[in-house]
């Protein structure tokens, strides 16, 4: 992908913006996206996670930034360094993945659109199972 990609954020933060994550993850996310030296972020088709690309030369996988976790740390040790004081576990996405936790996990209480981040009247629907934000589809791509 190129810097022209239309898929391509400008930045963690309008990623972050984008994608509605809460403002209690912020911090977190930004402060393991800076120790793995992350500068590129892309929006997937379906919208489901940030994908977070490793800066060249670096042979770990992409991180998928998700609303209350993020996985494709590449070792137990690179996730335990990222989650700081939160949980880290070993990742559905391969065998030797690692995923930690945010700060502020999804809850029916903390619906996955913050409404600080976008404007009155705008929703995106949820999977009922997962709880990722859904494609424009309707279909999860995790669970269908």
């Amino acid at each position: 992908m190129s810097d022209t990609d239309p898929r391509r954020y400008p930045s963690l933060d309008k990623a972050l913006r984008d994608y509605h994550m809460p403002l209690e993850n912020d911090d977190h996310i930004r402060r393991f996206c800076a120790q793995l030296g992350i500068r590129e972020f892309y929006n997937v088709d379906s919208y489901s996670y940030i994908k977070a690309i490793r800066p060249v030369g670096d042979p770990g996988p992409a991180l998928h930034i998700h609303y209350s976790y993020t996985t494709g740390f590449a070792s137990e040790a690179e996730a335990q360094e990222a989650a700081g004081v939160y949980k880290h576990w070993k990742s559905y996405r391969g065998k030797t993945m690692w995923g930690v936790d945010h700060p502020l996990p999804w809850s029916p209480e903390a619906a996955p659109i913050d409404e600080r981040r976008r404007g009155a009247g705008e929703s995106r629907k949820t999977c009922p199972t997962c709880h990722t934000v859904l494609p424009a589809s309707g279909r999860c791509d995790w669970c269908s």
